[in-house]
């Protein structure tokens, strides 16, 4: 058992989920099945996608959400590819705000948008540099990911992943401003306007945004960010930084 089982993480450690396939071609059977679901050793992703449970219970929710995704490339293959929230998170870029119950894909076979169980079926028209592979899987580039999850998200949450994005230089102010161009006249994006005119690459954590944010909601003067402090010998002795919970 333990050398099968040795086996399912090393799928998992590489696809991000081992299948029910996968499993039985290791010896497993609907009884081993049940007993490793009822015991706890096994966590159901999704149908027909399983991990260790040690693994699942120390990710937090992005982490949680990342592997759903893979169980969902997994079954769904080239014909989608990962966009807007979970494209995002695929590309290491923060989230605050964001519902990670359902992964986020884009249809590359012309089929029309809907909503199932634990994934959104965005519709989009997708041109060459568009996408680009990730753990095996297609994902929409950084730029692309930003614009389409700040489209579907309130503003402050847009502004999250914007600023993070930019501060850790996964993207250039001039890459967002040319995707969004393109994409200006299609649904949602309307108030990516704002996000983009209030994006600030100096912004070093989500907190930091969120703090930037309440100031301007609440109609306050734009802060100061990483104010920094001398003495009064000139010396350097801090900078200050906006902090929200």
């Amino acid at each position: 058992m333990a050398v099968m089982d040795d086996a399912l993480r090393a799928i998992a450690a590489s696809r991000g989920v081992f299948l029910r396939a996968e499993a039985r071609t290791f010896g497993y059977d609907d009884q081993a099945f049940t007993a490793a679901l009822r015991t706890g050793r096994w966590v159901r992703v999704r149908r027909g996608a399983y991990t260790f449970r040690d693994i699942w219970q120390v990710q937090d929710p992005a982490g949680k959400h990342r592997i759903l995704s893979r169980a969902v490339m997994r079954s769904l293959g080239s014909s989608v590819a990962l966009s807007h929230t979970s494209a995002v998170l695929e590309h290491g870029i923060a989230v605050w705000g964001a519902d990670l119950t359902r992964v986020h894909v884009m249809g590359l076979d012309g089929g029309a948008g809907r909503v199932e169980k634990d994934v959104v079926h965005q519709e989009g028209v997708c041109v060459e540099g568009d996408l680009m592979e990730k753990d095996a899987m297609l994902v929409t580039g950084v730029a692309r990911s930003v614009i389409e999850a700040s489209s579907r998200l309130p503003v402050q949450a847009g502004l999250v992943i914007t600023d993070w994005a930019l501060h850790h230089g996964l993207v250039e102010p001039d890459d967002l401003g040319t995707q969004f161009a393109s994409m200006q006249r299609w649904p949602f994006t309307q108030k990516v306007h704002l996000v983009l005119a209030m994006a600030d690459k100096r912004s070093e954590s989500v907190g930091e945004t969120r703090s930037r944010y309440l100031f301007w909601s609440q109609g306050l003067p734009a802060p100061t960010l990483q104010f920094q402090v001398y003495d009064d010998h000139g010396n350097l002795v801090g900078i200050h930084r906006l902090r929200l919970a």
